[in-house]
């Protein structure tokens, strides 16, 4: 079976929103706005296009810190899987579907600030691989320190 992985890089829409499953794990959402801009009809200079807009999940310690780090409007590139959900809507009764990215890395953007990083500390934290996968204590949070316009 394979996975198709995608990378984005854009802008929050809007801060983190965090929640918490039945048995107490957390899972941060974000909506990540890729702006595009396109050649106008007559060739002769550039328009605004339709956004693109991605919806992602973090789940675990990643979600932590993206719910800590990230405010709408900065710069992020998001890595991970493209998933589908499927359910039945519980008014209509009919099949739906939705797709999302289920975040293996979330990444402040360089290109428009400075960031210093900081090791998460979390009491949470134990030695070995957690339920992401990922070596227990290497995640960082990133603090924006200045942001630089064009």
């Amino acid at each position: 079976m394979s996975t198709t992985v995608i990378t984005v890089t854009g802008n929050l829409a809007e801060d983190p929103e965090v929640r918490f499953t039945p048995i107490g794990r957390q899972v941060t959402r974000i909506r990540v706005i890729e702006n595009r801009r396109r050649r106008t009809e007559d060739g002769a200079g550039w328009e605004d296009a339709e956004p693109n807009a991605f919806p992602v999940q973090a789940w675990g310690a990643l979600a932590e810190n993206v719910a800590e780090s990230c405010r709408k409007g900065d710069r992020v590139t998001v890595t991970g899987p493209i998933v589908t959900d499927r359910w039945t809507d519980k008014d209509s009764g009919q099949q739906r579907t939705s797709q999302h990215i289920t975040a293996t890395d979330v990444a402040m953007s360089l290109q428009f600030h400075t960031a210093q990083m900081t090791k998460a500390q979390r009491a949470s934290q134990q030695q070995g691989p957690d339920a992401d996968g990922a070596a227990a204590g290497v995640e960082a949070v990133v603090a924006v320190v200045e942001h630089h316009a064009d």
